[in-house]
């Protein structure tokens, strides 16, 4: 090859190279622009996103303050274990009572003692109902 067509097919191509070369870049600065409208789209989905995350953070932190100042409020069941035990003591009283009053008779009295007061109790436990 001889340096005329050398110079011939460097001048020939050389126009070609950069309208290939502009083509290239259009074609890069669209694709640019395009990944950045969906980058914009894809951080406004991240921000709503984040927006519903802590949205709902901060309800379930509420919910569970709520649910802290019930369990503190322990009063129902303070009063609750309070009436039971008074209950029991007074249950343990009057079966002392009735141990006592039933051991000085004869066992056949005990016997009819506690089936007319077991029958008393239905009869009222009736009624009640």
């Amino acid at each position: 090859m001889n340096i005329a067509t050398v110079h011939m097919c460097f001048v020939t191509r050389w126009p070609r190279d950069r309208e290939d070369l502009k083509v290239r870049q259009l074609s890069d600065l669209r694709s640019h622009i395009m990944s950045a409208s969906q980058a914009y789209d894809r951080e406004a989905q991240n921000d709503s996103r984040l927006d519903d995350l802590a949205s709902k953070l901060s309800s379930l932190r509420q919910v569970t303050t709520d649910i802290h100042a019930q369990a503190s409020d322990n009063s129902f069941v303070q009063a609750s274990s309070e009436a039971f035990s008074n209950l029991t003591s007074s249950i343990r009283h009057s079966s002392s009572r009735l141990a006592r009053s039933a051991g000085v008779s004869y066992p056949i009295y005990k016997s009819v003692f506690f089936i007319l007061a077991a029958v008393l109790f239905i009869y009222l436990v009736w009624r009640l109902v």
